[in-house]
C-alpha cells in the first residue's frame, strides 16, 4: 500500500508538491546534521559525498515551479511522521552522528536509482510539467550509475573505522530509515478521487474500458443467478399462500351465465 500511494502522489500535482515538501523537510534536516558534524571521523569520505549529493536547493528549485513563489508559506505544517523524522536527525547529529551515514546514503541512494524512474514517471503523468521542471531534485549533473557505485563504495570503507559497535549502529539505523520514510508515504493525504484520476493518467482509455466491460460482465455473472433464486423463491412464496390462506381467489372459477 505504501508504494501505491507514492504511485498515486506521482500523479498529481499537488500531492506531488506535498511528497516533495514533506522530503524536503528531512533532507534539509540530514544536510544540517552533516554539516554540523563536518570534521567527525567516523562519516569521513561519506560526509564529503553526502555534501556533493545535497538536494535541498533542487528540492527548493521544483517546489518553487510546483506552487509558486510563496511556496514556503504552503509547506510550513508538517505531518506528525515528518516532524518525528526531523527531530529524530536532529537528536542524533547532537548525540551519535554515526548514525548519519544510514539516512544519508539511504535518502541519496533512493533518489539515485528510484528516482530516475520517478522522474520519467512524474514528466509523463503530472500535468504541465516541462522538460526538467518539477523534477531537478532527481536530476544529476554526473551519470547515476558511477555515482551509486562510489556512493557505496565509501560507505563500505568506513567499516573499519567504525569498528563492530558503529556498524551494528549503522544497520539498525538504516532499518529505521524505512520505517520513518513509510509513516511519512502513509501520511500523504491521498482519496478516492486522487486514486481514480491516477488510473484514468495512467491507464490507455481502451484499457479502462476493457477492464470496465469485464468488471461488468463478472458482475452481471455473479448477479444473474441471485436474482433468479430470489425470483423463484417468491413465486414459491405466492404459490404457497394460494394453497393455504386464499385459495378462493386463486382458483380459476368458471364464467357466470
Amino acid at each position: 500500500m505504501v508504494a501505491a500511494r507514492l504511485v498515486v502522489a506521482c500523479t498529481d500535482k499537488i500531492l506531488y508538491a506535498r511528497a516533495l515538501a514533506a522530503f524536503w523537510h528531512v533532507h534539509s534536516a540530514l544536510e544540517a546534521g552533516v554539516a554540523k558534524n563536518a570534521g567527525h571521523k567516523a562519516l569521513g569520505e561519506v560526509a564529503g559525498l553526502t555534501r556533493s549529493l545535497h538536494r535541498a536547493t533542487a528540492f527548493e528549485a521544483d517546489l518553487q515551479h510546483l506552487l509558486g513563489p510563496e511556496w514556503r508559506s504552503r509547506v510550513e505544517q508538517r505531518s506528525p511522521a515528518v516532524v518525528a523524522y526531523v527531530e529524530h536527525l536532529a537528536d542524533i547529529s547532537s548525540t551519535d552522528p554515526v548514525r548519519l551515514i544510514a539516512h544519508a546514503y539511504t535518502q541519496h541512494m533512493a533518489l539515485l536509482a528510484g528516482g530516475q524512474r520517478i522522474r520519467k514517471f512524474v514528466a509523463s503523468t503530472v500535468p504541465g510539467l516541462q522538460g526538467q521542471e518539477g523534477v531537478s531534485v532527481f536530476s544529476f549533473e554526473e551519470p547515476v550509475d558511477p555515482m551509486k557505485k562510489e556512493y557505496k563504495a565509501a560507505v563500505n570503507s568506513q567499516e573499519e573505522l567504525l569498528g563492530t559497535e558503529g556498524t551494528q549502529k549503522v544497520l539498525e539505523e538504516h532499518v529505521k530509515v524505512f520505517e520513518m520514510n513509510n509513516d511519512i508515504i502513509r501520511a500523504f493525504p491521498v482519496h478516492t478521487r486522487h486514486t481514480l484520476g491516477a488510473v484514468r493518467r495512467i491507464l490507455p482509455p481502451e484499457v479502462i474500458l476493457g477492464a470496465c466491460a469485464t468488471l461488468f460482465a463478472l458482475f452481471m455473472m455473479w448477479v444473474t443467478p441471485k436474482v433468479m433464486e430470489a425470483a423463484a423463491a417468491w413465486e414459491g412464496r405466492d404459490m404457497e399462500a394460494c394453497s393455504t390462506d386464499a385459495v378462493d381467489t386463486c382458483q380459476m372459477r368458471p364464467p357466470e351465465g
